[in-house]
């Protein structure tokens, strides 16, 4: 029985707001935002003070370590991409990990299966 806007009976039977923590889902995006952030303003630093316009395959790690420690921007660029596709899915575990047990679990857990799957197709084609 409902008693207004976010108000419900609670794990222990007593009324009141039910609140769950998103700490981990929020650190996770922000973290994410911040690190993406990062990496593509040292990358167009990087271009601004001359550094050389290489190109490597995005695909071979070793190749993209290495433009790290150069420092190369597309090493860097390349980083930022990579941490702004991760993020969301991350975002998702936590999510999952968060409301353990209950719908919104469930649905993080559908979503992330739709992402999977769409990654599956990607790669397939």
């Amino acid at each position: 029985m409902s008693h207004g806007p976010g108000r419900d009976q609670g794990p222990t039977g007593e009324r009141g707001p039910v609140i769950t923590a998103t700490r981990g889902t929020s650190a996770v995006l922000t973290g994410g935002s911040l690190i993406s952030a990062f990496c593509f303003m040292l990358a167009l630093a990087l271009e601004v003070l001359g550094q050389p316009a290489t190109q490597g395959d995005v695909l071979d790690v070793a190749a993209v370590i290495r433009s790290l420690t150069v420092p190369e921007p597309w090493g860097w660029a390349t980083i930022g991409v990579v941490v702004v596709i991760v993020t969301p899915a991350v975002g998702l575990i936590a999510t999952m990990l968060e409301y353990r047990g209950r719908r919104e679990a469930w649905l993080a857990l559908g979503v992330l299966g739709i992402l999977a799957a769409s990654l599956g197709v990607a790669l397939l084609r």
